[in-house]
């Protein structure tokens, strides 16, 4: 089928079959988020991990109708908006269990999870070991590494102390000099 466009003295035809490349690039992004949109999205849960995260939020958020947001988000994250919440809130959890020393009752309260055998068994589920083996084993990284870059102060060389106080009699020196 053949339409024929004319304004002014600009005639266009187009046929049915042929693609038209704006339309076809607006298509493309109505079917997921901006990178701002993405980023507000990413902030907002971030901000409310240890909270109750509803979608309805998340589509405030974004100003998205809730029939497309669930499409939208699950194509520019690759996954459910609930999905994504609790993986963020494992990481937190992972984060957590490697830098404090806290019991996991409370680093289950501080990532949002109902109780700490909602974090266990979920935990289980996403990393592949219990929260307290995978601390056991990390945290010894953790610390391996950590040991690893750490570095003997100036301050606390002999050396560096010695210029210091060579230092600070030239100053003194200088200024009775004036």
């Amino acid at each position: 089928m053949r339409t024929l466009a004319q304004t002014g003295a600009d005639t266009t035809v187009t046929t049915a079959d042929q693609p038209r490349p704006e339309v076809e690039a607006i298509a493309l992004r109505r079917g997921v988020m901006a990178p701002w949109q993405a980023r507000c999205i990413q902030g907002y849960i971030a901000a409310n991990l240890h909270g109750t995260i509803r979608v309805m939020d998340l589509v405030r958020v974004v100003q998205f109708s809730a029939n497309r947001f669930d499409r939208v988000f699950k194509e520019s994250f690759g996954c459910t908006p609930h999905q994504y919440v609790m993986r963020r809130r494992i990481e937190r959890a992972q984060s957590l269990l490697l830098m404090t020393n806290d019991p996991l009752s409370q680093v289950a309260a501080e990532c949002g999870f109902v109780n700490q055998s909602h974090l266990s068994n979920l935990f289980r589920k996403i990393v592949g070991e219990t929260p307290g083996r995978w601390r056991r084993i990390h945290a010894k990284r953790y610390e391996d590494e950590s040991q690893e870059f750490s570095c003997e102060f100036p301050a606390q060389s002999g050396e560096f102390q010695r210029e210091q106080s060579i230092g600070a009699g030239d100053v003194a020196t200088s200024r009775g000099n004036r």
